[in-house]
């Protein structure tokens, strides 16, 4: 895991310029699922290993190897009660949820894909949770 968030750091510091204390790595560390078997719904593991780039200042989420942002600004927001506790994003348009505990450097996202419908319009849903590390300057 510190092998592989090392070398997302070096990645992202390449790829986004300077770090800012705003940034943090994380990376997938278990998922689990469900979708439909001979038409049966049967818990199944997920992709494990995603890695995301967040940064808390401008509000976006970004995934490694993958064009474009996750979530944008638009869809997150800062919640705590003196100073922001979490970043929650939750895409208006999306199954997708994904919230990050800005001082427990841990992350969860969701897909509630199952209340979707059924064939081509459902999304399997499933919870994948991590940790993250922050890109300092």
């Amino acid at each position: 895991m510190k092998r592989i968030i090392l070398a997302a750091t070096i990645a992202a510091t390449t790829l986004a310029g300077a770090a800012s204390a705003e940034q943090y790595v994380c990376q997938v560390e278990q998922s689990t699922g469900f979708t439909i078997v001979q038409g049966e719904w049967t818990q199944v593991p997920f992709v494990d290993g995603d890695q995301f780039l967040i940064n808390t200042d401008t509000m976006i989420v970004s995934q490694f190897g993958q064009g474009g942002s996750f979530y944008d600004g638009d869809d997150c927001v800062l919640l705590g009660d003196n100073s922001p506790e979490y970043m929650r994003c939750l895409p208006n348009d999306e199954v997708f949820g994904m919230t990050f505990g800005i001082s427990s450097m841990r992350f969860i996202i969701t897909s509630h894909g199952y209340v979707t419908g059924d064939g081509d319009d459902r999304s399997d849903p499933f919870v994948s949770i991590g940790t993250c590390a922050e890109l300092g300057s």
